[in-house]
């Protein structure tokens, strides 16, 4: 099952800057992990993983499966 990094912060009851502040980066990071226009180190996928309880591969798979639309503002998926 894949799991959104959104979803994941989201039902922890995190904001963006809650998330980069307990992973040591700027929510400007966060934004663009969760908009698919970059993806996060190993060491920032293993610790997400660990804060949300779930396996570092749902969380890798899901980011670099979402492509962003050159043309638009749409993440498709």
């Amino acid at each position: 099952m894949r799991r959104e990094l959104r979803a994941l912060r989201a039902g922890a009851g995190m904001t963006q800057q809650d998330l980069a502040a307990k992973l040591g980066v700027t929510n400007i990071s966060v934004s663009r992990w969760e908009s698919g226009k970059a993806i996060p180190s190993p060491k920032y996928i293993k610790k997400m993983a660990e804060m949300f309880g779930v396996a570092g591969k749902d969380i890798f798979f899901n980011l670099v499966t979402t492509k962003v639309d050159k043309n638009s503002d749409k993440v498709t998926q």
